[in-house]
């Protein structure tokens, strides 16, 4: 999602929290290349021919056209955090989580917590060889120290529907179109109920 807010042009601050720091457990990425892809140069294994054996039912396939690629985890999620970090908008915060929870009332604003960082820097300016003598070294030189604490917060308000037609959510969209001066026709979408 980070990447996709990157490349649709988002220029706020996006903060990507996740509780792993080490990804070399998580789910493998296996894909077929039906295009040349930047990913297929990261593949370990890839294929042509494939066998699915499903309740006993076994089925070989094999294409000449697209071949199947296999991605160990960590690579994959090493150059997607590389692709994040790169820019000054992303702020990655691996191995971190958010523990707790609170019972929220209807347009009620909660601040549920945040983050906070701190970063200390020196800094030495000094006039070679002059800079280096003890005690006068201190008239050829500046040294500087600062602190720069950044903090985040995180707001929720939630919007309780109740109705199970979503007759309120089409209320709110509307509210929704008619402040953002939209005319009055723009398609409807329905929502569906999930099961």
């Amino acid at each position: 999602m980070a990447r996709e807010l990157l490349e649709q042009g988002f220029e706020g601050d996006i903060h990507l929290i996740d509780a792993r720091s080490d990804f070399s457990r998580s789910q493998r990425w296996c894909f077929w290349e039906k295009a040349d892809s930047p990913l297929g140069q990261m593949a370990s294994h890839s294929w042509d021919c494939w066998k699915v054996d499903d309740l006993g039912m076994a089925t070989t396939s094999h294409s000449e056209r697209y071949r199947y690629f296999h991605i160990p985890s960590q690579q994959y999620f090493a150059r997607e955090h590389a692709k994040l970090a790169a820019s000054t908008h992303v702020h990655l915060h691996l191995g971190e989580r958010v523990l707790s929870t609170e019972p929220l009332p209807n347009g009620h604003t909660v601040v549920t917590g945040g983050l906070e960082s701190s970063n200390d820097s020196e800094s030495s300016n000094r006039v070679p060889l002059l800079g280096d003598i003890p005690i006068l070294g201190q008239l050829f030189r500046s040294d500087q120290e600062s602190t720069s604490e950044t903090t985040l917060l995180v707001f929720i308000r939630p919007t309780i529907l109740r109705d199970d037609r979503f007759a309120d959510l089409r209320y709110l969209s509307e509210q929704d179109v008619e402040a953002a001066g939209l005319p009055p026709d723009v398609p409807q979408s329905e929502p569906v109920l999930m099961h």
